[in-house]
C-alpha cells in the first residue's frame, strides 16, 4: 500500500480528530486542563501511531499537574484507574489497576527513572511533575516500546530539558509559584529556552519547594490529639541545563540535571531497630551443610525457611496496640522532636537525537541515552525504642545509645547506571507503518544496613549488577474502518553477583554442600494485538489481547532484612521464575459536540504472580518473603461528559478493581529429627539426632483476596467559564470502603514442653521414662544391665531428652491467621477558581483552590500507613506567567 493510500485511510479519523481538538479548545478556554484522550493532540511522546491514541491512554498536561501534589503518585491519584501509596509528604508512587512497584514502569522522556522508588513506598520518585510538560499513562501496544512489566500501563514523564525547537522570538519560558495553608508549602519553578543560534537552543530549569508537617483534621499520638502529621515535612531542589542543535525535524541535544531532597519518615517504630529476623533454620545449618547461609542468606531454598521469627529485639512491641485510628502508628510515638529523615541526591545526564528521513524507507531514527547516579541516606532521629514496660536502666542505656546515633546513616541506598535505546520509524510498507528498535540497560544496586554503631555496614540487598537487553517492534495497519496494531518485545536479563570467596571459605565446614553461585539469567517474551473499529464517525470499539512476561528484580530475588517503612522484615526468593499474564481489554467510546463517554473493561490472568507473603506477625511487625501463585485481576473504568453549553461541562466518572490469589504454595514449618543415644569420646552417654530431618511440617493455603487492592470510586466534576477570563471547577469523589482484604496463615511453634509437664502429681513418677524399651535406643550394642548406677542415670537422662523432644515434635504447630485491615469510605470535595489573561505575548494566570473542603479524615487503603490521615482542608494559591 502506498503512502497516499495510507493517508486516505487515515482521513476517516478526521472527524474524531476535529472533535478531540474542539474538546481540547474547550479545556484550554476553561483553563481547567481536563485530561484529553484525543485522536490528534496531545499525543504520546513515543507513540508508534502518533495521529491516533487508544481509548484508555491518558495525557495529563502541565497546567493540571501544577495544581496537583508535588509527588507523582498523589499527582495522578485522581485519574481513572490510578491510585497512590502516599508516605508522608515526601514520597508517593502510582498504583494502576491494582498493580504497583516494579509492575508500573516509571519513565522520564522514554527512559528509566533511576531511583529506588520501586522497592519501598518511602522512597521518592526522582522525576518531578512540576517541571513536566505532560505525564502519559500509556497502555496498548505502545507500552512495549518501553517495558513488558505489566499490561496495567507505563507512566512517562515528559519535559523540555532537551529542546527540540528553537524559539522564534529568541526566548520563551514560564514561571510558576504555589502556596498552601495545610503544609505551609512554598514552591517555585522556572523554565526558559534561549535561542543562541538559528540552530542552537539552550534550556534552563529550576525548582525549589519547601513544606512543613501537613495539617490533618485530627491525629492521636502519644496519648494526645494533635492537628498535624509529624515528620511529613519536605524540601526539594532541582536544577537542569540542556542544549540542542536543531535543524528542521532533526536534533541532537544533551542535558544535565541534579536533584536534592530532604523529607521526614512518619511513624518509624524504633523498637524494631534492634530486631533481627530469622527465617532460616539456624539449628539445621550444620546438619544440612549450608554454612554459606550465614553470610549470604538469600541463597536459602524454600525448605530452609522454617518458623520465621524475630530475635534480639529486647522490646515489648508484642504488647503494642494494633494499628487503628486511635493508635495510627501502632505504638506510642514521641513527636517532641523530629523522627528519622531521608537525604536524597540524584545526578542525571541525558543525550537524545533524532534524524529525520535518513533514507527512503525510514521516516526517522531516534536515539536516547541516560546515565544516572542515585543515592539516598536514611538518618537516625536519636530516639530510643523504649516504653513503660522497660526497666529504668534499660531505658537510660537505650537513650544514651540512640543519642550517639542521631544524625548517623542507618541505611544507604545506591543505584547507578546507564540506559540506551535506538528506535527506527519506517515508512509504510504494504500498508504497515511502525517502529522497531533495541534497548540496553545496566544498573549497579546495593542497600547497606547498619552494623554496630552505624559506621560499619552489612548489606540488606547484596551488591548486584542488573543487565537487560531488549528488542522490540510495534506495527499498525489501517484497513477501511479498522485500525490494527501489533507489538512484541524480547527481554534478556542477567544479574551477576560478586561473592567474597574468603567469607564463603570461613563459613564452610568439611562435608558442606557447595552453594549455587551461578548468575541469574532469564528471558521474557511479550506480545500484543489490538483492533479498533470506527463503525461510526462518533463511535469506536477497541479490543486488546496481550501476553506479558516480567522477569523478577534483584529486590524480589535477594533482599534480606529490615524494611521498616512497611513495618516488616522482608526476604527475597532466589527461585522466583518469570511472571506471565494473559490480558484482555475491551474499550468503547463515543464523542460528539454535547456528549462523550468511554468505558474500559479488563482482566489480567497471572501465572507465577510475585507477591510478598506474610510468614509471621509479632505485634505490628511482619515477616514476609516473596513467593508466587496464580492471580486474577479484573476491573472497570468509565467516564461520561455532558456539555449543555460550550462553556459548561458535567463529568461523571468511576473505577473498580478486584484481585484474587489462587494455588498458593505450601508454607514450611517445624522439622522432625530421629533421636538415638551415642557415647562421646569420654564414654559419656549422650542424646543425638539424625543429621537429616525425616519430616518437615507444612500447611496449605486456600485462595484469597490479593493484598492492598484499591477500593471502588465514584465521582462528579463540574467545570465552566464565568466570564471570558474567569473559570471554576467543583470536583467530588466518594471512595468506598474496602472490605475485601487479604489474609495469610502463619506457622508458629507450639509452647515447648518441659519435664515437669510429665511428672505424675500423685506418684511423682516421670511418665517419659515409664515403660521405656531401652534397647530400642541403645544402638552401640552395650548391655544396659552392665551399666553402673551412674551410667544408668545418664542413660535415663538421655532417654528423657529424646522422649521430650519427640513429644515436642508431636505437638501441632500454632496456625495464626494474619488479616489485612479493612478501610472505611470517605468523601472528597475540591473547589477552585482560575483567572487567565493574555497581554501581548505574555500570558498571566492566578488560581485559588480549596482541597478537602469537608475536612474529612481521609485514609488511603493502599498506603503502608493506612491509619495515617491525609491532608485536611487546604487553601491553595498559585500564580503563573508564560512569555
Amino acid at each position: 500500500m502506498t503512502t497516499n493510500n495510507s493517508i486516505k485511510r487515515i482521513t476517516y479519523l478526521l472527524p474524531w480528530s476535529a472533535i478531540a481538538l474542539t474538546h481540547l479548545t474547550y479545556a484550554q478556554t476553561e483553563m481547567l486542563d481536563e485530561i484529553v484522550v484525543s485522536g490528534a493532540q496531545p499525543h504520546l511522546a513515543g507513540s508508534a501511531l502518533e495521529p491516533y491514541q487508544a481509548i484508555s491512554n491518558q495525557v495529563i498536561k502541565k497546567e493540571r499537574l501544577q495544581k496537583q501534589s508535588a509527588t507523582l503518585g498523589n499527582a495522578l491519584a485522581g485519574e481513572l484507574g490510578v491510585h497512590s501509596n502516599p508516605f508522608g509528604g515526601g514520597a508517593s508512587a502510582p498504583i494502576i489497576r491494582g498493580q504497583e512497584g516494579v509492575r508500573i514502569k516509571i519513565l522520564q522522556n522514554g527512559l528509566d527513572v533511576v531511583d529506588m522508588s520501586a522497592i519501598s513506598p518511602d522512597h521518592a520518585v526522582a522525576a518531578d511533575t512540576l517541571l513536566a510538560e505532560q505525564v502519559e499513562l500509556v497502555r496498548g501496544a505502545s507500552t512495549l516500546l518501553y517495558s513488558s512489566a505489566s499490561a496495567a500501563g507505563v507512566v512517562n514523564v515528559v519535559d523540555k530539558r532537551i529542546p527540540t525547537t528553537v524559539p522564534e522570538k529568541g526566548y520563551e519560558g514560564e514561571i510558576f509559584t504555589r502556596f498552601d495553608t495545610a503544609s505551609k508549602e512554598s514552591t517555585g519553578t522556572v523554565g526558559v529556552t534561549f535561542k543562541l543560534h538559528p540552530h542552537i537552543a539552550l534550556r534552563l530549569e529550576g525548582l525549589k519547594r519547601y513544606s512543613t508537617h501537613y495539617q490533618v483534621p485530627a491525629f492521636k499520638s502519644g496519648g494526645e490529639t494533635i492537628r498535624y502529621l509529624p515528620d511529613s515535612n519536605n524540601r526539594s531542589q532541582v536544577g537542569t541545563i540542556g542544549v540542542s542543535w536543531i535543524k528542521n525535524q532533526s536534533y541532537l541535544g544533551v542535558s544535565y540535571s541534579e536533584r536534592r531532597d530532604r523529607y521526614g519518615l512518619p511513624g518509624h517504630n524504633h523498637k524494631y531497630d534492634r530486631c533481627k529476623s530469622h527465617v532460616v533454620d539456624e539449628a539445621a545449618r550444620p546438619e544440612l551443610g549450608k554454612g554459606y547461609l550465614t553470610p549470604y542468606p538469600h541463597l536459602a531454598e524454600d525448605t530452609d525457611i522454617v518458623f520465621a521469627h524475630l530475635d534480639g529485639c529486647n522490646a515489648s512491641f508484642d504488647k503494642d496496640p494494633s494499628h487503628s485510628h486511635d493508635h495510627p502508628f501502632g505504638h506510642d510515638h514521641d513527636h517532641s522532636h523530629g523522627g528519622p529523615w531521608v537525604k536524597l541526591h540524584s545526578r542525571r545526564f541525558d543525550l537524545r537525537a533524532q534524524l529525520d528521513s535518513p533514507t527512503a524507507w525510514l521516516d526517522k531514527i531516534k536515539g536516547s541515552f541516560s546515565y544516572a547516579d542515585y543515592i539516598h541516606y536514611e538518618y537516625h532521629s536519636g530516639q530510643a525504642g523504649t516504653d513503660k514496660f522497660d526497666t529504668k536502666d534499660f531505658i537510660e542505656r537505650e537513650r544514651e545509645k540512640a543519642a550517639k546515633n542521631r544524625g548517623k546513616a542507618v541505611g544507604i541506598y545506591k543505584n547507578s547506571g546507564y540506559n540506551g535505546k535506538l528506535e527506527f520509524y519506517h515508512q509504510p510498507v504494504a500498508g504497515l507503518s511502525g517502529v522497531f528498535g533495541v534497548q540496553y540497560s545496566e544498573y549497579k544496586t546495593a542497600i547497606l544496613a547498619p552494623l554496630g554503631s552505624g559506621i560499619k555496614h552489612q548489606h540488606h540487598l547484596v551488591p548486584n549488577t542488573h543487565k537487560q537487553l531488549s528488542f522490540f517492534g510495534v506495527e499498525n495497519y489501517v484497513m477501511g474502518n479498522f485500525i490494527f496494531e501489533a507489538g512484541a518485545r524480547v527481554d534478556k536479563q542477567q544479574i551477576p553477583i560478586k561473592y567474597d570467596q574468603q567469607v564463603l571459605k570461613a563459613h564452610k565446614k568439611q562435608g558442606d554442600h557447595e552453594p549455587d553461585l551461578s548468575t541469574h539469567k532469564e528471558k521474557a517474551f511479550s506480545y500484543l494485538g489490538s483492533v479498533e473499529w470506527l463503525f461510526h464517525p462518533n463511535y469506536r470499539l477497541g479490543l486488546t489481547l496481550s501476553r506479558n512476561e516480567r522477569l523478577p528484580t534483584p529486590m524480589e530475588l535477594y533482599y534480606h532484612g529490615q524494611h521498616l517503612a512497611t513495618n516488616s522484615f522482608e526476604h527475597g526468593n532466589k527461585n522466583l521464575r518469570k511472571e506471565s499474564s494473559d490480558n484482555v481489554e475491551l474499550g468503547f467510546a463515543y464523542q460528539a459536540d454535547k456528549w462523550d463517554y468511554k468505558l474500559s473493561l479488563y482482566q489480567n490472568n497471572f501465572r507465577n504472580y510475585i507477591y510478598n507473603e506474610e510468614l509471621a506477625r509479632y505485634g505490628n511487625a511482619f515477616l514476609r518473603r516473596y513467593t508466587q501463585a496464580r492471580a486474577k485481576f479484573h476491573g472497570i473504568e468509565a467516564e461520561l461528559n455532558f456539555r449543555p453549553t460550550p462553556d459548561y461541562q458535567v463529568t461523571l466518572f468511576g473505577d473498580y478493581v478486584r484481585g484474587r490469589l489462587f494455588d498458593l504454595p505450601e508454607q514450611y514449618g517445624q522439622r522432625f529429627y530421629q533421636g538415638y543415644i551415642t557415647y562421646d569420646e569420654e564414654g559419656l552417654i549422650q542424646a543425638s539426632w539424625e543429621k537429616q530431618p525425616y519430616r518437615i511440617e507444612s500447611i496449605t493455603r486456600n485462595e484469597r483476596d490479593a493484598p492492598r487492592v484499591p477500593p471502588a470510586r465514584l465521582g462528579m466534576r463540574l467545570t465552566g467559564n464565568l466570564t471570558e477570563h474567569i473559570s471554576f471547577f467543583a470536583d467530588y469523589t466518594y471512595v468506598f470502603a474496602q472490605q475485601k482484604t487479604a489474609s495469610s496463615l502463619s506457622i508458629k511453634p507450639p509452647k515447648p514442653l518441659e519435664t515437669s509437664d510429665f511428672i505424675d502429681d500423685d506418684t511423682g513418677e516421670n511418665l517419659l521414662l515409664k515403660d521405656i524399651d531401652r534397647e530400642k535406643y541403645n544402638r552401640t550394642g552395650t548391655d544396659v544391665a552392665e551399666l553402673d548406677e551412674l551410667d544408668k542415670a545418664d542413660f535415663d537422662s538421655a532417654l528423657e531428652a529424646i522422649r521430650l523432644r519427640e513429644e515436642n515434635e508431636k505437638l501441632p504447630a500454632k496456625i495464626e491467621k494474619i488479616q489485612e485491615d479493612p478501610s472505611r469510605g470517605h468523601h472528597l470535595l475540591n473547589l477552585g477558581v482560575n483567572y487567565q489573561r493574555q497581554v501581548g505575548n505574555v500570558e498571566y494566570s492566578a488560581g485559588f483552590g480549596i482541597n478537602n473542603v469537608l475536612n474529612q479524615r481521609v485514609y488511603i487503603h493502599t498506603s503502608y500507613l493506612p491509619y495515617v490521615p491525609q491532608m485536611g482542608r487546604n487553601y491553595t494559591l498559585n500564580f503563573g506567567i508564560k512569555f
